[in-house]
């Protein structure tokens, strides 16, 4: 496992809280594809109509670098759990 360096920039978050970044995967309401930010419109992309995956965003622990970023997609079916 790779554990980096620097675990926080700069200390504090705005909300003043420590290194809660990178360890929470949420679940989207958007449907997934891969390319889509490609052709997506520049403010509020919805994601694709249709898409047999749903969109979750940000990684946790077991996740690898760039895994941790709040930003970072998946794609899973939406029965996974």
């Amino acid at each position: 496992m790779h554990i980096p360096e620097i675990l926080t920039v700069k200390g504090v978050s705005p909300a003043g809280l420590y290194d809660v970044s990178g360890n929470v995967m949420e679940w989207c309401y958007d449907r997934y594809q891969e390319d889509y930010y490609g052709e997506s419109p520049a403010q509020n992309p919805t994601g694709p109509a249709e898409s047999q995956f749903r969109s979750a965003r940000g990684g946790s622990w077991n996740n690898d670098n760039p895994g941790y970023r709040a930003a970072r997609r998946y794609r899973f079916l939406p029965e996974s759990r």
